[in-house]
């Protein structure tokens, strides 16, 4: 390669593809926190019907709003397949936003790569591969949440859609899916990156953490106008927030293995 045709990377740079461990994090944690949200979501756009509008708080059982039957029963056991559901949410999108991170500062390496195109084409591509590996993940786990299913974990779901629809029905609807993930992970990436750009530096860790909560929360609209706003940003805005706050709490490392442990500490966390 002729010398260049490449930028140099910045120690900005190289610190990123260090942000394993906070990505994970924020992505677990994010996870764990919108999972009923998730649930009403999925019971509601599959077109399950909860049967029963009562409610138990302990000892007492309360009579709520047909409306609002579907986000009580979310909020209450069984939890079916909510491990893979959790595990699958954490790894997808720490791999999104760290693969967006990465896959940036690379694509910056090379003068002829436009900036829009190194912000938008790594977003786009892992998000779309990662839509594609989760997809049976994602079908089994939905398939659980219909009050009226007797499947009791993600094997027995996963086992139903193969004897019903073969091989390929464990994929149905991935391009539906394609289509509603990947522009908003995309938007997401982008409106993140240039509130980073735009934002004036700071100075102190609470100038710090309130420029990362802002950060979050403008990408977490832009995010959540095509996912919705109050599933969204609570979410991101949580990943972020973690990330940051790690990110500044933990001791630097000396050494990759101490990077490397360091970054999937706060991945996990964060996500």
């Amino acid at each position: 390669m002729k010398e260049g045709n490449t930028r140099p990377q910045t120690n900005n740079a190289a610190s990123k593809e260090s942000h394993v461990v906070q990505h994970l994090t924020a992505s677990a944690l994010a996870a764990v926190i919108n999972y009923p949200l998730w649930r009403a979501s999925a019971m509601g756009q599959s077109g399950f019907t909860v049967l029963t509008n009562t409610a138990n708080v302990g000892h007492i059982k309360f009579t709520v709003p047909h409306s609002l039957a579907p986000y009580v029963y979310a909020f209450q056991p069984p939890y079916k397949g909510m491990g893979a559901t959790i595990a699958g949410m954490t790894w997808a999108r720490a791999a999104i936003f760290w693969g967006s991170d990465v896959g940036k500062q690379h694509l910056l390496q090379y003068e002829s790569c436009p900036k829009l195109v190194a912000t938008l084409f790594p977003p786009l591509a892992v998000s779309t591969f990662v839509q594609i590996v989760n997809m049976p993940l994602v079908r089994s786990t939905i398939t659980l949440q219909n009050p009226q299913s007797e499947l009791r974990n993600i094997r027995e779901s996963l086992r139903t859609i193969y004897k019903t629809n073969g091989i390929s029905g464990l994929w149905h609807g991935t391009s539906a899916g394609i289509l509603k993930s990947v522009p908003k992970y995309c938007t997401a990436v982008l409106v993140k990156d240039v509130m980073d750009e735009k934002l004036p530096q700071p100075n102190t860790n609470e100038e710090r953490l309130v420029r990362s909560a802002f950060k979050s929360v403008c990408a977490g609209l832009w995010h959540g106008t095509s996912a919705g706003i109050l599933k969204s940003v609570p979410k991101y805005c949580t990943a972020v927030l973690v990330k940051d706050v790690m990110d500044e709490k933990l001791p630097q490392p000396n050494t990759n293995e101490e990077r490397l442990v360091r970054s999937a500490f706060k991945s996990v966390c964060a996500g």
